[in-house]
Formats: C-alpha cells, structure tokens, sequence
C-alpha cells in the first residue's frame, strides 16, 4: 500500500490539443473554479496558472479593427506620427501599471521613471531630426549655388580654351603654308638654276636674323591735359596687376604728346585690351592705329640712279624676293633719301609690303649692281690702324659761363676725354680761358687785346701737341695732336653772328692749304644753318659755309635730329642747329659715334659726342716734381741691407780717393748703387693729375642731372603742357645755380677757417702750384716774324747765353772785367770753397723737408740720411772728415 497524498486528477485533455479555447473575461485575469479544492494548490496548478495569467488582452482602445489585416513587426509609421504614437505607447503602460494590483509599489515607480525616460528621449530626438533636416536642406542648397558656378566657370574656360585652339589652328596652318610656299620656291630655284652672279649670290641663305612680327597696337594718353607720359604708364600698370585676365603684352613705348603706344601679337587680343582699358580707366583715352608698312634701308646707293631706275633695279635682280607674290602684297615705293658721309651716295629708305619686307630679312641683303645693298657695311681707309683705339672728343660752346667751363672739365675727366672743342669758354678779366690741373688749353695768346672765342683742351697726358701760333687768332684755334704712330690736326671756330662770314672762311682756307694733306678734324659754332648739318632751312651764311667745305674737301658729320641750340628764353622754346663737326675724306673711316650729348654743360648749347679711332702711343709726361720715391712706404731695413751688400760688392772706399777726378767717379757709382736701392725697397710715387674742385659734390651733381631732364621734358612735352614744363625747367635750373653759389662760397670759407700744421706761406705756394697751371712753350716772334721750334731755341740761346766779347764792352763792363782781373792776380789761385765736416752736412739734412727733391735723382732728405747711416760711408772734407 502508498501513503502520501492523492495526486489532483488533471483533465484528459488541454486546449492545445483540442484546439478549442475556453470563454475568458477580457476584463480580468483567468480565474480556475476548482469546488473540490478551494484552498490548497499543488505546485503544478501553481505554475500552470502563473503561465495562463500572462495571457491577457490588450485594451479596448488597442482592438484590432474587423477586416483589416494586423499590422506586422516591420510596418513603421510617418515621420510625423511617431512622435504622438510613443506618447500613446507610454500613456498605455501607465495604465496597466495602474490595473496591476500585485505588483509592487517600487516595481511601478521604477518602471514609470523608464517610460518617462523614454519618452523625453524620443521628444528630443525627433526635435534633433527637424533641426537636422533644415540644416541639410541649406547645405544641399549652398552645394548646388556653388555647382552652378563652378559650371559657368568650367565653361568660360572652355570656350576660352576653344578659342585658343582655333587661333593655334590658324597659325599651324599659316606656317603649313609658309612652309609649302617655301619648298615650291626651292624646287623652282633648283629647276631654274642660276643664270646670273647676283641671282648666284641672291640665292646664298642670309643671316639668321631675330624673329619679327606685326603687331597690332593700340594708343593711350590721358584725358587730363597735366598728366605725363610716366603718369599714364603707371595707370596702366595698375590696370595690368588687377585684371587676373590681362592679355600679353609684346612692345610698349612713350611717344610725343604723353601718348604711350602697346603692342599684341593679334587683333583679337588687341580688341580685349582696348575693351578692358575703357571700362577699368574711365580717364583713359584709347584709340587703335591702323599697321603701316615696313621700311627697309639700302645704304650708300649712288645719287645718280633715279627712283623708277633704283625699284626696277630691285626687281630685276631679287626676282626670288618676289616671286609668286600676289598682286596687293607686291607693293614697293621710295619714302626718301638720306645723306651720307661720301658725297656721291646716299642712304635709300623704302616702303615695302609685309611679305617683301620678310623675304628681304630672311635673304639679308637686296642687290642692285653688282653690289649687295641693304646691310652697313664699313670701309677702311688706306693706312687705317688695324688695332685703334677710340680717343673721346668733346666740343661745346660755353656762352662764357663759368659755371658751364667747371662742367665741361668735371665732364671731360670723368669720361676720360682726349681733347675738346671749346667755344665760347668763360674768360674772365683777362680775356683768357684760365687753365686747370691735368689739363693744358691752347688758345691765342699773340699781342692785340682782344677776348679768347675759341680754345682746345687736351686732357690726355700721353698726346703730344705740335702749335700753330702762326695760323691761330682769337677766334679759330689750330693745333696738331701727334704720337709716334700718327699726326691729325684739330681746329676749334667760333663764327661771330655779327661779323660777316666771308673773312673766317678765308681763313679755313688759308689754314687748310698751310696744313697741306694732313688729317684735319674741324669743330665749332658756325652761326649758319643749313640741311647739310639738320637745319630746316638754309640761310646765306649756311650756304657760303657748307660750299666752302666742299672746296677744302671736308665732310660734315652731323646725324641725328636733336638740335645743338636749345634755350628758352621768355617762356618760349628757341631751337637751331648751328653747331658743326667736320672732317677730311682720309679721317672720316676712323670717327665714329657722333651724337649730340643734351646733359654735357647747363648752357644753351647741346655738347657734341665722338670718337676718333687711332692707335694708342705713348707721348712726352712733363712731370711738374722731381719727386720719384714714396718714402711713407719704405723698407728701411731692406734699404740699409741692400745698399750695404751692392757697397761692398762694388768695393767702394772714399779715403782710396787720390784726386778729384777719382773721388767724383766714386760718388757717381755711390749715388747709382742708392737708386738700385731704392727701386727694390721704395715704391714709386704715381703722379695723379686729376682734376678736383673742392666744392664739387654729389648733391650738386644730382641737382644738374636733374636739370638736364627738366630740359630734356620740354622737347617731348605735349603743346597743352610746354609751358608747365618751362616752368618747372627754370626753377631746377635757378636752384642749381644758387646751390652752386652757397657751395663756392662755403668752401672758400672753410679753407680761410682750417688751422693745421702747415705755415702760413706753405699753404699759399700749395695752391699756387695746384692752380697755377703747365703753360706750354710758346713759339717766339722776331721782327714780327713767327718762328718755329728751332728758331725759338736759338733765340732764345742767343738772348741768354751771348758770347762774351770784349770789344762789345761798356764802360761798365770794362771796369768789372779790369777789378776781377786784378784780384785774380792779388790773391793767387787758391779754393773759394772751405772744407766742411760731416756732422754739418747731417745737420742741413735734418733741417731739409723730405718732401722736397731738389735734385734730378729724385733722393729726398730721408734717404740721404738713410743711405750714409746704413753704408758706414765717411762724408765731408779737410781734416774733420
């Protein structure tokens, strides 16, 4: 039998398995009835019940709707639902939580804070989404403004781009063309052949010269009438560095009226510049020029072929130039003619198409003889110097201002000049051009009381001058410039305006047939105008002259348009060309680079610029010292070392000495033994014959080349401006003036004020003898005769070294003669001289400057002193030596 207790008899079958489910309240929980049992429970109702109490229903407000399907787990709700669902999910859960009556109060409190929890969480976050979506809507709406330019840029640069392909496209096929065109004239060149020796040189390839191109160019000045030329440069500089699209600029230049001219390599190009100028610069006028035709220069043509002759000429003998060329681009025409240096031929300036001008560069040169024209060719005249080398020339006229004689000096010695030609030079009180340090003028220097109008300046040491008091007067200077490799002759004018012209070209004549065939080299201020040396017009004065020069053979070498004469006087600009230079036909392959010089001198006149082409020779240094050791620099120790071994190599001994002629040929080879010495130990002096004017500065020099541009502006202002410029041009050259006055004056003042070791008289001869200048020899006159070099010494040795003769005696002479005589025979014949000692002669050394050289070996106090003490030589006379 079992004990125990009698288990609960469970039902033979469950819900599952019949598949029927029993009626339940939806309101409440699941509730079993058992009769039998009311109070105990076994342990499997227990849980068979705690598995049926979750299976309650869901609200009324959550029943499904009849005939709709039921919503799946992956259905999701708008966007704009969401919000107000979860706020309904949790007002639910509060609710069950509120009918759950067995749950405990701490269960609810913590499962409320959750579901409150959740639910700020899902506010916030949908609050998060809507600010979110705004800033995404404005970033998408920034992204597509920022596409939509950056596609508009893209497709500028694309129809940039393809406007640069279709210009590179013309181009390849121009140079196709070019290169087709040219292979056609090769083949019809080798199937013609050459027939004649100028189509046989014609046909020989040319220089490569530089690449040129036509260029379209546009104009530019400013509407304001004040504005320079530099002003409109600068706008337009601005324009260029703002403007990131700027087209390339291939040429700039200034010209005339403050118009600046800029060329581009093609019009369209040209069209976009212009366009972008007038909208950037609303001050700004600018204007297109329409292309002219190219010009070709044939030089040194003879006269005597006419134009019709001269184009004929051309084509018939440069037909490859021409060939195949249509008929608007065969063009050629004669502009004008140019003057050359040989009278006979002149220089041919045509006007040519493009496509002519081309060929000809390309060939290099054009014949029309026998002779290819086209390029300059130099010409060496017989006897030309293989090496030369340039001698700088100057000439100026000076309008007597002193002021403008310090500039020409200061000028010529900065540039190193040779020679100049001077007119017109300040000459003071005495009526002379005063002379410089390092430089020797030549003017008139014959009785007459007349005033100096002309003189030349040598400036080079090394160039020997031959004079011609003979042939010069106060107002035509001539002298002779020779080395001992040439001779040239070199004339300085002046032509009074007053004065009638006729009497100074009989002079250039008389002068000319004087100097014979020799090299002459003319220059001066003629008073004349003529279209031989630039003027416009010719006056009577400028026909007698320019005739005269082709009667003495003398060719004029004026080039250039900038006028000599160029001065405003009242407010109104006065311009000539008066100045000329003239050489003969045997110098005039040997000057080269005449030029007017416009910031030579502050006169009126312009300074002329040239060169003379010769060979460098030493010429005669007339030195001013005897000075010729730099003692400052001496080795004395060496000196004294040197001098003891040559002494007693030579075995010199004074006290040897039995006579006079033996002690006189010991000091010779002592003296010849201290300049062995002293050129192995003491350098040299350099003799400087610079030029330097104490109250010169670089301040000053500043002021004058400012000067010189004021002057300079008046010439290229426009008329609307001039007379500012005039202006402007008058006030720098008054204060230049003025400061040169202060400086003069201030620099005499400080040397009156300086206090140093010098003495009262070695200050003044110092400047005696820096400002006295080296007056050439003169050639002296007898009996109104003048003489030449030889007849000059011998007058000269007859005046001071007469023959003593006593019949030529007067009674003075003869009373001086008989009381010599007589104490003569008194006395006996005895030495006049008395012996000295050595120490005397070492104290007149001390008390000598070593400074001073008086003798012609150039030993100064110091190294006589030097060379006694470092031979052991015993110096002086009689007993005490």
């Amino acid at each position: 039998m079992m004990l125990g207790r009698t288990p609960i008899k469970r039902p033979s079958t469950s819900p599952a398995k019949t598949g029927t489910t029993p009626p339940v309240d939806k309101g409440s929980p699941v509730v079993e009835v058992n009769p039998t049992r009311p109070f105990r429970k076994s342990v499997d109702d227990l849980e068979h019940r705690k598995a049926t109490s979750h299976q309650m229903e869901m609200p009324a407000t959550h029943k499904p709707n009849k005939g709709l399907p039921e919503r799946t787990a992956l259905s999701v709700l708008a966007p704009p639902k969401r919000c107000a669902t979860a706020t309904q999910c949790c007002e639910a859960i509060r609710e069950q939580l509120g009918l759950s009556g067995n749950i405990k109060k701490e269960i609810k409190k913590e499962i409320e804070a959750r579901v409150n929890q959740i639910e700020k969480i899902i506010r916030a976050y949908e609050e998060d989404r809507k600010g979110t979506t705004k800033g995404q809507i404005a970033r998408v709406a920034d992204v597509g403004e920022k596409n939509a330019s950056m596609e508009n840029d893209i497709m500028k640069r694309i129809i940039e781009n393809e406007k640069i392909l279709k210009e590179n496209n013309r181009v390849m096929i121009e140079i196709k063309e070019s290169i087709e065109k040219q292979d056609q004239r090769e083949k019809e060149r080798e199937g013609k052949g050459p027939t004649t020796y100028a189509r046989a040189v014609a046909g020989r390839p040319g220089a490569q010269l530089p690449e040129r191109m036509t260029l379209h160019s546009v104009v530019v000045t400013s509407k304001d009438e004040k504005d320079t030329g530099e002003q409109v440069m600068e706008r337009l500089r601005k324009v260029a560095n703002e403007d990131e699209g700027w087209v390339r600029v291939e040429k700039v230049r200034k010209a005339k009226d403050r118009r600046v001219i800029i060329g581009y390599r093609t019009e369209e190009e040209r069209n976009r510049a212009q366009e972008r100028l007038r909208e950037k610069e609303k001050g700004l006028i600018v204007e297109g020029v329409k292309n002219k035709d190219p010009l070709l220069i044939l030089y040194s043509v003879l006269k005597n072929q006419k134009d019709e002759d001269l184009l004929v000429a051309i084509r018939s003998r440069n037909q490859d130039v021409f060939r195949g060329l249509e008929s608007e681009q065969n063009r050629m025409s004669v502009l004008y003619r140019r003057t050359a240096r040989n009278p006979h031929t002149c220089h041919v300036v045509l006007r040519v198409s493009p496509a002519i001008f081309s060929r000809a560069l390309d060939i290099g040169r054009l014949h029309i003889d026998l002779q290819p024209r086209g390029q300059t060719h130099s010409t060496t005249a017989k006897g030309s110097p293989v090496d030369a080398a340039p001698y700088r020339v100057l000439q100026a006229n000076l309008q007597r201002r002193k002021l403008a004689s310090d500039e020409l000096i200061l000028e010529a010695t900065k540039r190193r000049v040779a020679v100049a030609l001077i007119q017109e030079p300040y000459v003071g009180s005495v009526k002379r051009m005063k002379a410089y340090r390092g430089v020797r003028v030549f003017q008139n220097t014959g009785q007459g009381g007349g005033t100096v109008k002309a003189a030349i300046a040598v400036f080079d040491p090394n160039l020997d001058v031959v004079q011609y008091p003979q042939l010069t007067t106060d107002n035509i200077v001539v002298v002779g410039i020779r080395t001992s490799a040439w001779t040239i002759t070199l004339v300085s004018f002046y032509f009074e305006p007053t004065e009638p012209v006729g009497p100074y070209l009989e002079r250039l004549k008389y002068i000319r047939r004087k100097i014979g065939s020799q090299r002459i080299v003319l220059g001066g201020d003629a008073n004349a105008k003529s279209t031989w040396w630039g003027s416009r017009i010719e006056d009577s004065r400028g026909e007698a002259f320019s005739g005269a020069l082709g009667e003495m053979d003398l060719h004029v070498l004026n080039s250039g348009n900038i006028p000599t004469l160029d001065t405003v006087r009242g407010g109104v600009r006065y311009c000539s060309y008066v100045d000329v230079t003239a050489c003969t036909s045997d110098v005039i392959a040997w000057i080269d680079g005449w030029r007017v010089d416009e910031g030579l001198v502050s006169s009126d006149h312009n300074g002329i610029v040239f060169n003379i082409n010769l060979n460098r020779a030493k010429g005669i240094n007339i030195k001013r010292t005897t000075r010729k050791y730099n003692t400052k620099k001496a080795n004395w120790d060496g000196f004294r070392v040197q001098l003891t071994r040559l002494i007693a190599e030579n075995n010199i001994k004074p006290e040897d000495a039995t006579n006079t002629c033996e002690l006189e040929s010991i000091a010779e080879k002592y003296s010849r033994l201290v300049g062995e010495a002293c050129d192995r130990n003491i350098p040299k002096k350099k003799s400087s014959e610079l030029l330097t004017m104490p109250w010169w500065s670089e301040r000053l020099a500043i002021l004058n080349k400012e000067v010189t541009t004021r002057r300079r502006r008046i010439r290229c202002a426009a008329a609307v401006r001039r007379e500012w410029v005039v202006s402007q041009y008058l006030e720098q050259k008054d204060r230049y003036e003025s400061e040169v006055r202060k400086a003069q004056v201030e620099s005499w003042k400080d040397f009156c004020e300086r206090q140093d070791r010098e003495g009262v008289w070695e200050g003044v001869y110092r400047i005696l003898g820096r400002a006295t200048a080296r007056e050439e020899d003169q050639m002296l006159e007898e009996n109104g005769i003048h003489l030449d070099a030889k007849g000059s010494v011998e007058l000269l040795a007859r005046v001071f070294y007469p023959e003593d003769r006593a019949e030529e005696d007067n009674v003075e002479h003869r009373r001086i003669r008989e009381a010599v005589q007589k104490e003569d025979e008194e006395e006996g014949h005895h030495d006049d001289d008395p012996p000295f000692k050595t120490e005397e002669l070492l104290d007149a050394l001390q008390l000598f400057n070593p400074k001073k050289a008086p003798g012609s070996d150039g030993y100064t106090a110091d190294i006589c002193i030097r060379g006694r003490r470092g031979a052991g030589v015993r110096w002086g006379y009689g007993s005490g030596s």
